[in-house]
């Protein structure tokens, strides 16, 4: 018999400890148009049982920290360009004082001191960073349009601070829509369990030769 091995751990698999579950790879597949394209197919894969949960906590935190650099990404991209102004296409960056605010944002101080602002609990999500910073607009626009900023830092702060005084509403707004939207997914879940436990218990039979003889059974 041909010995299997662990995905994960590479080790050898022992029949009563072995699960097979499957797994997204990331591949190059031929697209109808004849070129070739960037895919994920989906293959079965063996594990150990402990391993298996190894495994999806790794890939749990990788596909979190994907989420959490594209949410950055997006923070940087509209203060530069929408908060600031830049123009699309020029050579223009953050700064490193502007960076730090941003990033400070993210762990709840005034400006980051350390490079692993990633997946912390503490501070304000890049989510609700983000959507500060669009709920702010209009003031920072008029703020840009009427003040005289002393330099380049004076500007920075002047800023963040209209982010800063409205960014504990937005995170309670967020929230607020998040519970909701757990209640609604809650009840849609429990209403679709209903409905398939009623359809599986509730069956009609005809029996005799009476139109409204009908009995339940099961």
């Amino acid at each position: 018999m041909t010995k299997q091995y662990c995905y994960y751990c590479g080790k050898e698999l022992d029949e009563r400890d072995q699960v097979i579950t499957e797994v997204p790879l990331d591949t190059v597949i031929k697209g109808e148009d004849g070129h070739k394209h960037k895919g994920t197919v989906i293959v079965d894969r063996t594990f150990h049982h402990n391993c298996l949960v190894d495994f999806v906590k790794v890939k749990q935190k990788e596909e979190k920290d994907k989420q959490e650099n594209s949410d950055w990404d997006a923070v940087y991209q509209f203060f530069l360009h929408k908060t600031l102004q830049v123009p699309v296409g020029s050579q223009e960056y953050l700064s490193k004082y502007a960076l730090n605010r941003l990033l400070g944002l993210r762990v709840g101080k005034f400006m980051q001191k350390g490079t692993n602002t990633r997946c912390l609990k503490r501070g304000y999500s890049f989510r609700t960073i983000l959507v500060c910073l669009k709920y702010s607009k209009r003031a920072t626009d008029k703020a840009l349009q009427t003040v005289k900023f002393q330099n380049e830092r004076h500007k920075i702060n002047y800023i963040m601070s209209i982010i800063i005084s409205n960014i504990d509403f937005v995170q309670e707004k967020l929230q607020r829509m998040d519970r909701q939207n757990r209640r609604i997914d809650k009840l849609k879940k429990e209403d679709a369990n209903r409905k398939s436990k009623t359809s599986k218990e509730l069956h009609y039979v005809h029996k005799g030769k009476g139109m409204n003889r009908f009995d339940w059974v099961d």
